[in-house]
């Protein structure tokens, strides 16, 4: 059967049981690191593989802080900001302020 251009139909939705053979485990919740002491970030963090979050500060540090504790694991002084990436061997590329490239191993 043809409709005429224009005309509505009207579609039916079966919602889901809310039966309690179906019902899901509350979601938990998030864990969030202590603050830390770098002052303001000035990039967006980096995530390597093991968990190390990587990120830059308006003091011009890089900091590796360890993604479930919050703990420091190192700094470096020399960042400039921007993009970083992280090599296959855990290897974080960055740029400095004076625009070279530093490569620091793990």
């Amino acid at each position: 059967m043809q409709r005429p251009c224009g005309s509505r139909e009207t579609v039916a939705r079966k919602e889901p049981s809310r039966s309690a053979s179906t019902a899901t485990s509350p979601t938990p919740e998030p864990s969030i690191a202590p603050p830390h002491k770098s002052g303001n970030p000035k990039s967006a963090p980096t995530i390597g593989g093991d968990g190390t979050v990587y990120f830059g500060s308006s003091g011009g540090l890089i900091y590796a802080l360890d993604g479930k504790s919050g703990d420091e694991r190192w700094s470096f002084q020399g960042f400039a900001g921007g993009a970083r990436a992280i090599g296959a061997d855990g290897t974080l590329y960055a740029w400095d302020a004076r625009g070279n490239l530093l490569a620091i191993a793990p």
